[in-house]
């Protein structure tokens, strides 16, 4: 007798109810508009009607191109260009892993050259904080320019790999500005509410699960530790009656993912850069701030503040003293010329 094949178990894309794609604009929304709409915002979502989902917890948008206007579009789009202009800058972490397990060690400073001749070649994947010399390459988002959005601005990383990658089943504790400089990203996105600590959905602290359980040795944080590309369904029924978006990511795009929505990104095969900053909102619109840069000669509709131009370690423990309050120091440069 031939034995039957095992059934190929489901994609985390695959179980569950999927709401389709989140919001996408190939605008810029100005920042009172982003505000009301993306963080403080929430309409349309078919839960709502039962009462079940409580606003404000944001919404996820995707914005089409936002990321051709910066810099670094065009002075990353070749490894050449990036090792001629930054080769002997440091890499402060390059993870050793494209399936993020958390249970391995990473590279500490390496430099821009030795990640280049390397990353085509293994499963190198940096994580770093991006180097001052790449941040004069990046900006905010005008929708970022005025309002309060950079008083706690918390941390930054460079995702760089040569594709191929996917990441845990997590959320965050900062609303994420994420802009993708080159390759394809596929994101699927659970609302905040959906988040529960249950066993029937995987949850892990890594931390506390290997005290029993040699699988976690050396892993830290907590997430959902079920295996998404086979998703055991018998193990974790809770998948099957989860709500979730999906969000593609191209070239050139940019993203706002509020605070707290669990979240998993899957990078396509090829050269894949992207840059996210993690910012705390304010709970008001600061009106006032707008009203400055205008005085100032600003159009708040440009690209105004560069990353360099502006300190991060918002909620850092490791800073002393702590970073209360952070802020972009505008440069004269930019009422000079238009981006």
């Amino acid at each position: 007798m031939v034995a039957l094949a095992a059934a190929k178990l489901p994609t985390i894309f695959d179980v569950g109810i999927d709401l389709g794609h989140v919001e996408v604009r190939h605008d810029l929304p100005e920042p009172k508009e982003f505000f009301d709409e993306y963080v403080k915002g929430w309409r349309g979502h078919p839960s709502e009607k039962k009462g079940k989902w409580k606003a404000p917890h944001g919404r996820p948008v995707l914005l089409k191109g936002a990321a051709k206007r910066m810099p670094a579009f065009k002075k990353w789009a070749t490894d050449e260009l990036l090792l001629k202009a930054y080769g002997k800058v440091k890499l402060d972490q390059v993870e050793t892993e494209k399936v993020e397990t958390r249970t391995k060690y990473p590279h500490d400073n390496w430099t821009m050259e030795k990640f280049l001749n390397n990353y085509n070649k293994s499963d190198l994947y940096s994580t770093a904080t991006p180097p001052k010399k790449l941040q004069e390459d990046l900006y905010f988002l005008p929708s970022f320019n005025c309002g309060g959005f950079l008083k706690k601005i918390k941390s930054s990383v460079l995702w760089f790999s040569s594709g191929d990658t996917q990441s845990v089943i997590h959320n965050d504790g900062g609303h994420n500005h994420y802009c993708n400089f080159a390759g394809r990203k596929r994101w699927i996105l659970w609302h905040p509410t959906l988040h529960t600590m249950s066993k029937d959905l995987g949850w892990a602290n890594g931390e506390e699960e290997a005290q029993t359980n040699p699988a976690f040795e050396n892993t830290y944080g907590s997430w959902y530790a079920v295996d998404y590309n086979a998703v055991d369904l018998k193990k974790y029924p809770g998948w099957k009656k989860m709500e979730f978006y999906t969000m593609d990511m191209e070239a050139g795009d940019c993203a706002f993912l509020p605070h707290q929505w669990m979240h998993h990104v899957q990078t396509l095969p090829g050269r894949s850069i992207a840059v996210h900053v993690w910012v705390d909102m304010p709970k008001k619109f600061d009106e006032s701030s707008c009203q400055k840069l205008k005085d100032a000669g600003a159009n708040i509709s440009d690209l105004l503040f560069q990353l360099s131009d502006c300190k991060l370690g918002y909620g850092d423990p490791d800073i002393r003293p702590p970073v209360k309050q952070t802020g972009c120091k505008l440069s004269r440069r930019m009422l000079k010329q238009e981006l």
